[in-house]
């Protein structure tokens, strides 16, 4: 099915919801609704309206109090945006490209200065292209602290005292940032098996306590990638810098690095240097993304859910999370697939 929202957090434990049931499940009117050869309360149908099925629930998360987040990311970007000749030499040469050991020191300070001045002189669109940069760094920032996220939860048909057991997983993160959503879907989600699930004849529930794994960075990677196709038709984090930065230009700008008639390090070099310490950037920045997986763990949550012809149909209510002990809240939807 479509999945359009948000994610759903880590784990559960104990989640109290009181059901408000639109038919007389309670028994105490002349006939129980939800059986009607059961008029009597007390009988296995004054429990709860039926819990059993898969539901969908969106949760909102906010981690902008949390130490979890794509510093390593950011860092990078914030430094090819204020120093993009200093982050490309520096890469390139902790890659074992040691292009520049033959230029005395001078002149290496010439090169990355030409470098510098050309890079910041360009423009993608009404942007420099070291503020681009930086946007998409404050992008990344800003969508991986808060973002919404969307689980599913399937659980069995509940016995004569309202226990039953429940599967739970994180299927989908919906990122926001200026008005774009971008929703991407988790492959092979993991979901917890055997969560123990009570359904009270107060109306209560209550949901045992698991953990739920959001791989937030390998999907924000993917939502990177779809705003940059959007933005310049480029898939992947080394096709948009190469669009940004123009390496054949800056080559031709900076020219061959001489010394007495001497060329040292060539146009051509530069070029093929400069494409490949972009690439290496673009690796550094993938494998970044894909460090960040966060475990949550949900310690409490209470609610509200709405029943109809005998079946639970929605819910809503707020989470008490934590994550490397800190505790969070989030508020959370949810309801019937089926």
């Amino acid at each position: 099915m479509s999945r359009k929202a948000s994610l759903l957090l880590a784990a559960l434990l104990p989640l109290s919801l009181s059901v408000a049931c639109s038919s007389n499940l309670s028994g105490t009117g002349p006939m129980d609704e939800a059986d009607p050869s059961n008029p009597d309360p007390g009988g296995p149908d004054d429990i709860v309206a039926r819990i059993d099925g898969t539901y969908e629930i969106h949760s909102r998360i906010d981690l902008s109090t949390s130490t979890a987040g794509l510093a390593g990311v950011l860092n990078s970007l914030d430094n090819l945006s204020a120093d993009p000749a200093g982050t490309l030499i520096d890469i390139l040469e902790a890659s074992g490209v040691d292009f520049l050991d033959s230029v005395p020191g001078p002149l290496k300070d010439l090169f990355a200065s030409q470098v510098n001045n050309f890079i910041r002189s360009q423009n993608f669109g009404q942007d420099k292209v070291t503020k681009l940069i930086l946007d998409y760094g404050t992008m990344i920032g800003q969508m991986t602290q808060n973002f919404d996220a969307v689980s599913e939860m399937t659980v069995g048909q509940a016995d004569a005292a309202g226990n039953a057991t429940a599967s739970h997983g994180v299927v989908a993160i919906q990122f926001n940032y200026a008005g774009r959503d971008m929703v991407v879907e988790v492959a092979n989600a993991a979901m917890s098996p055997s969560i123990s699930v009570n359904a009270a004849s107060n109306g209560g529930l209550n949901i045992g306590s698991h953990e739920l794994q959001l791989p937030v960075g390998k999907l924000a990677l993917e939502a990177l990638k779809m705003t940059l196709q959007q933005d310049m038709g480029s898939t992947s984090i080394a096709g948009a810098l190469g669009t940004m930065i123009d390496c054949t230009a800056l080559a031709t700008s900076v020219g061959d690095i001489q010394i007495s008639g001497f060329t040292l390090v060539s146009t051509s070099q530069i070029d093929n240097l400069c494409e490949q310490g972009l690439a290496l950037v673009a690796a550094k920045l993938e494998q970044q993304f894909g460090n960040l997986n966060i475990d949550l763990a949900v310690v409490g949550g209470t609610g509200t859910s709405q029943a109809a012809s005998g079946k639970v149909m929605s819910m809503r209510g707020n989470w008490d999370l934590t994550l490397d002990s800190q505790t969070l809240a989030s508020s959370f939807e949810g309801s019937r697939m089926q």
